[in-house]
């Protein structure tokens, strides 16, 4: 017999049949069930889309069900690019599960299987977007005092989350006190910088910079949520030679 269901028990009915009329044997009942086989088909996976924070998101799945779970139900298994692997969750009633500490503005994937006690089924998946939130900062902030006088700042986007950048906003300012103990001012006022700015130069002459000075510079990033906690760095200017 071909085309059988998996773990489906049948009664099969065996008689005789005999030339010239019928046999005088009883006819004989077999009843017997195939055997395991990996869960037919993979779950449905959504996002609740109420639960979704900037840190959170939670999935749900639908149940296995008999025709189609080919054997006895063992456990689910969940993974995604949030989960180290598959994990298993015992329980067939269980039908969500909530990720935490996540990245703002990132997508992420949700998978599921069904498990019996043969083997792994198919892969469910979902994906979602964490919320929004103000840009990480993380800049890798570097600045490169040049022969002139002047001071190169450069920087990368946020290594802390892809959240979107506006703009960014640098400024200067000296560390301390400059030689002789004379007071040492510059304009310090913020400098809105385009989103694809990856490099601002601070000039001598502009600024009043002095050579030999320690300065610091301060960035942020801004986006319509708010301002990135800011990146400093700090280096001294170039002695200038006569």
């Amino acid at each position: 017999m071909k085309h059988l269901s998996p773990f489906t028990t049948y009664k099969i009915n065996i008689a005789v049949d005999v030339e010239g009329g019928a046999s005088d044997l009883e006819p004989t009942e077999i009843v017997l069930t195939t055997r395991f086989a990996a869960p037919l088909l993979a779950p449905r996976v959504w996002p609740v889309n109420s639960k979704v924070t900037k840190t959170s998101l939670e999935f749900k799945w639908t149940r296995p069900n008999c025709t189609s779970l080919n054997g006895i139900f063992k456990q689910y298994t969940i993974g995604g690019n949030a989960t180290k692997g598959e994990t298993g969750i015992s329980g067939r009633n269980t039908r969500s599960y909530t990720l935490h500490h996540l990245t703002p503005c990132t997508v992420y994937s949700f998978t599921v299987r069904f498990v019996n006690t043969f083997r792994r089924g198919p892969i469910g998946v979902a994906y979602k977007k964490t919320e929004d939130d103000r840009p990480g900062r993380s800049f890798n902030l570097m600045l490169e005092p040049q022969d002139n006088g002047d001071l190169v700042a450069t920087w990368q986007e946020s290594g802390e989350n892809p959240c979107n950048v506006d703009s960014y906003i640098i400024n200067i300012q000296p560390v301390g006190e400059g030689k002789c103990e004379e007071i040492h001012v510059i304009d310090e006022s913020d400098i809105a910088l385009d989103r694809n700015d990856r490099s601002y130069t601070f000039g001598r002459s502009e600024l009043s910079l002095w050579g030999g000075t320690e300065y610091q510079v301060s960035l942020r990033a801004v986006n319509t949520i708010g301002e990135s906690d800011p990146d400093a760095a700090r280096k001294y200017t170039n002695v200038l030679r006569k």
